[in-house]
């Protein structure tokens, strides 16, 4: 599923989400005023997504406080996750050490990114780690060093 260009989007329709169980793949490009992905939005349906890729939502900030978290872990399937030009973006949410079968994860152009948690040496299925023009970036997890 691409969503592309929908700069009124604010959220992911739930109801559009409900019955895409076998959807393996969701691209979300240039969507301005999107602000979150969200279970309470229909993100805990998507069982089955094996790629997730969020690129060019300048309003768009995965964070703890909304359900980012139980996102993430719905996502079970989940083993390719690319987020790019995500400037609201100031750490990465703490689900994503729960996605067991993650393999690869590009963080790129994340302008508000400050750190790495410690955790993200544990995700024992990652087998390639891209972080590139990440301009906040301070500093690695001491497991990367």
């Amino acid at each position: 599923l691409l969503i592309i260009q929908c700069h009124k989007l604010v959220h992911l329709p739930e109801e559009g989400l409900r019955g895409l169980i076998s959807l393996q793949s969701l691209h979300i490009n240039f969507c301005d005023s999107l602000t979150s992905i969200s279970v309470s939005r229909g993100m805990q349906h998507l069982t089955a997504l094996q790629k997730l890729e969020i690129c060019n939502c300048p309003a768009f900030n995965w964070s703890d406080e909304d359900d980012g978290m139980q996102v993430l872990t719905a996502l079970r399937s989940l083993q390719s996750l690319h987020i790019s030009v995500l400037p609201k973006l100031v750490s990465l949410p703490h689900g994503l050490q729960h996605l067991t079968t993650l393999q690869a994860l590009d963080i790129l152009h994340c302008d508000g990114l400050v750190n790495l948690p410690e955790w993200i040496g544990n995700l024992a299925s990652l087998r390639s780690l891209h972080i590139s023009f990440c301009r906040k970036l301070e500093s690695l997890p001491d497991a990367m060093r």
